[in-house]
């Protein structure tokens, strides 16, 4: 079971500010999802081949928004990457540091 401080720790690392009951919750559910996955550690993978391309054949989908076709060649603009940043500096998305 995941303690309450573990709960606060994941919260913040999802910037996610939750109340003493919503922690509560999440603490049962998380816990909960966790001893689930769990059971892959029972799974005998002895025979199992290491698998390090699961992406194979693998094609570029492209969809459609109105009359517009979008794929991965379009540019957007610096206004509309950052309008939903939670901090930015002028035109650079201000993060923490990843050591």
């Amino acid at each position: 079971m995941l303690t309450i401080d573990e709960v606060k720790h994941i919260a913040k690392l999802a910037k996610l500010n939750l109340t003493d009951d919503e922690v509560k919750m999440f603490q049962k559910q998380l816990s909960s999802i966790l001893d689930y996955v769990k059971q892959l550690d029972e799974v005998d993978t002895d025979n199992v081949a290491p698998t390090f391309q699961v992406n194979k054949n693998v094609k570029n989908v492209f969809h459609k928004d109105g009359d517009e076709a979008y794929n991965s060649t379009q540019k957007i603009s610096k206004k509309n990457a950052l309008r939903n940043a939670s901090n930015h500096n002028d035109d650079y998305f201000v993060t923490e540091a990843v050591l």
